[in-house]
């Protein structure tokens, strides 16, 4: 029984594994989309381009903390 338990795990774990990698784009196909993207945004959309298709350079900011629950009010 427990060879049974354990053997169904390990069956589940590697589906799940194979589906992960095989889920992923190749760098080829995401470098064809991007220069297929460079090409559609031409010299008129640039900053287009660049906003979206460009990797972020330098780390997200950090949220603001939510407001003390003690400071909201609700208008009856």
């Amino acid at each position: 029984m427990r060879f049974c338990i354990m053997s169904i795990m390990f069956l589940a774990l590697a589906m799940c594994w194979v589906s992960i990698n095989s889920a992923g784009q190749s760098s080829d196909a995401i470098d064809a989309h991007v220069a297929a993207a460079r090409q559609a945004a031409g010299q008129e959309h640039v900053a287009l381009f660049e906003t979206v298709c460009m990797p972020a350079t330098t780390p997200r900011p950090a949220a603001d903390p939510p407001a003390n629950r003690s400071s909201w009010y609700a208008n009856r």
